[in-house]
């Protein structure tokens, strides 16, 4: 058996958060990017087999290629690193990480907007609100707000959860929660809320790259975008997905970050 060709990512680069400490060693770079490439050429082998039998099929296809290599890339990741690192107290319950805005590709919302029902959806309203008051001059006086996917301090959409919330990894359950508490107080101001292991969150944004290739490959958008106000606009009309899938660029993309890539 064949396997599929990568597809290289040099055309995209992998975002890098403003805070990941630098310099980064030029082999994680080479080993995230590889990865990317694979997860790349191996989705659009699986989506051209998938549509070419049905191509009715193409947003099923899509959704089930970052499921199984995006999804189940970062998954093995956090089993190797829960493996090869004992100090790791991240929990169900613990949610300070979940207190501030997430990043997502255009599949990952379409994934999330699918798991919430109609106006009875006691998330439905939420999401919206969320939406508004993220989008507002006054959102960054605000302060640090539950995601409103959160249920009971759990997350309702767990199995779909985007890549930048996979990839969330903390030594001290304590010190995120002590972070977030002076984060409210007005005490400090952070672009993230918990103590989290770096590493991780520069794979997932592999992962992700992977991602906005394969969309990029499609002919489609393939901008990174704010989750909950993508969500919103699902919500609000399902029939900006079938635009997006038509080659449409539909979504509020967010704004550039530094990129790179293996040298």
């Amino acid at each position: 058996m064949t396997l599929p060709a990568p597809r290289p990512i040099t055309d995209l680069g992998i975002r890098v958060l403003g805070w990941l400490p630098r310099p980064i060693d030029p082999a994680l770079v080479r080993l995230v990017a590889d990865n990317a490439a694979v997860t790349r050429g191996s989705g659009m082998a699986l989506i051209e087999e998938i549509v070419a039998r049905d191509p009715a099929m193409k947003l099923a296809a899509i959704l089930a290629a970052v499921k199984l290599l995006a999804f189940g890339r970062s998954d093995q990741n956090q089993a190797l690193l829960e493996r090869d690192n004992s100090r790791i107290e991240c929990g169900a319950g613990c949610a300070a990480c979940c207190h501030q805005d997430v990043e997502a590709t255009i599949p990952e919302a379409i994934l999330v907007a699918a798991q919430i029902g109609g106006a009875a959806d006691p998330r439905h309203d939420a999401i919206l609100a969320e939406a508004e008051a993220s989008s507002s001059d006054a959102a960054q006086k605000l302060g640090p707000r539950p995601c409103p996917l959160l249920q009971e301090n759990r997350c309702s959409v767990y199995d779909v959860r985007p890549l930048a919330c996979r990839a969330v990894f903390s030594p001290s359950a304590k010190k995120c929660n002590d972070s977030l508490v002076r984060v409210q107080r007005g005490e400090t101001s952070s672009a993230t809320i918990a103590e989290i292991y770096a590493g991780p969150l520069f794979m997932s944004r592999g992962d992700q790259a992977g991602v906005l290739g394969i969309c990029k490959d499609l002919g489609l958008q393939y901008d990174v975008v704010h989750l909950a106000r993508t969500v919103a606009m699902i919500l609000r009309d399902p029939g900006t997905v079938e635009r997006w899938l038509a080659g449409e660029t539909v979504f509020p993309a967010l704004g550039p970050v530094e990129t790179v890539n293996p040298g």
